[in-house]
């Protein structure tokens, strides 16, 4: 039987999990660089032009850079790509053990006598 074909699959699978997990990663990363400089803007008391800081201010910017990274979207495009992968890999499996029983089908005449 062919392995080939079953490994290079696998490995297709593998490297888009890998990278699927790196993007993630990074996304996360990015999501907590941007929240940690929010909250140390939110806890200087004064900006560089020496008024207050409002801090509904600061959470409007930090949301309108979190919709500007759409984490969601990337995370949605990474899953896809990763269930794409899966479901090909599934199928391949699929192909390779579980063939058709009526190619392994052979007219065979019995002995009733032996079978009683």
């Amino acid at each position: 039987m062919e392995l080939s074909s079953i490994r290079d699959a696998f490995d297709h699978v593998s490297k888009k999990r890998n990278l699927s997990s790196s993007n993630t990663q990074e996304m996360i990363d990015g999501i907590i660089r941007e929240i940690e400089n929010a909250l140390v803007k939110m806890k200087t008391p004064l900006d560089e032009e020496g008024s207050s800081i409002n801090g509904k201010s600061i959470l409007s910017e930090l949301s309108i850079k979190l919709k500007e990274m759409s984490p969601v979207n990337q995370f949605k495009q990474s899953k896809k790509e990763m269930d794409l992968a899966l479901h090909k890999y599934a199928k391949l499996l699929e192909n390779k053990f579980n063939p058709d029983i009526s190619t392994v089908y052979i007219d065979i005449d019995f002995d009733t006598r032996t079978l009683n």
